[in-house]
């Protein structure tokens, strides 16, 4: 069964919805494009976190430790419509918080890619350019609960590093 807790934020460091709110309350936000946090969970088991504010969504996907490992944002680049602007993929070290490596691709609307990789444990980032197909990073921008296109989109998105320069 999927279940909605509505919040100001989700803490990340404590794995917690602070500041709960009510759905009235949340939808009151939606449409005021004001800021508010969903935590979306699976037979009691969080699973995504959706923050919303104004022209921004970001979805965050939960493992089953609560780390977000997956984020994608969207920013709205014409009314209602969003363009995932930002993926990132982070790996952890066993049953810990400790990121090992992330992965953090950047979109531009003409297909540009700027891929940035880091080790946690390195001071050094490495840097790819690359030239995708878009087309299918676009989204409405949602309804009230309606959040799951977005997920899918994030959840669809092809984790490649390719310079093509």
């Amino acid at each position: 069964m999927i279940s909605y807790i509505y919040c100001r934020s989700w803490f990340n460091a404590k794995k917690k919805a602070l500041n709960i709110i009510d759905q009235k309350t949340a939808q009151y936000d939606h449409n005021a494009r004001q800021m508010y946090t969903v935590l979306i969970s699976k037979d009691e088991i969080p699973k995504y976190v959706i923050i919303v504010k104004d022209t921004f969504v970001c979805v965050c996907v939960l493992d089953h430790l609560l780390r977000i490992y997956l984020e994608f944002h969207y920013e709205e680049v014409h009314t209602s419509r969003l363009f995932m602007r930002m993926a990132i993929r982070r790996s952890y070290e066993q049953n810990t918080d400790n990121v090992l490596d992330g992965r953090s691709y950047i979109y531009k609307t003409s297909g540009d890619l700027c891929i940035r990789q880091s080790a946690y444990n390195s001071p050094e980032t490495k840097i790819l350019h690359s030239h995708v197909d878009v087309s299918g990073y676009y989204a409405q921008y949602p309804e009230f609960g309606q959040y799951m296109e977005l997920i899918e989109r994030g959840l669809a998105h092809k984790f490649e590093a390719r310079d093509n320069r």
